[in-house]
């Protein structure tokens, strides 16, 4: 589930392989406004999908010119991120 607000989007739920591209068709229309910040705080469960739908996220902020935080992310993520050694590319 994806809930934004004028400063946010917070996603709650799984992000696994089953979900991320629904997330990313999702959250894509706030990018595209610039929204300043993802919040993973309600995230439940991952799999390694997370981190290509992170880094989908940064590219198109990217590609929109603006720099998209993050907060929030649960330990799994954290850790698979350091796992694939890309800790270095998520901001926080």
């Amino acid at each position: 589930m994806l809930e934004c607000d004028a400063t946010r989007c917070r996603i709650a739920g799984e992000i696994t392989v089953a979900s991320a591209t629904t997330f990313l068709t999702e959250v894509r229309p706030y990018i595209e406004h610039k929204i300043p910040l993802l919040d993973f705080s309600g995230v439940t469960h991952v799999d390694s999908t997370v981190l290509a739908f992170i880094l989908s996220c940064l590219r198109y902020a990217q590609q929109q010119d603006y720099p998209l935080r993050f907060s929030g992310f649960p330990v799994s993520v954290i850790t698979l991120a350091q796992l694939y050694d890309i800790a270095p590319l998520l901001p926080a």
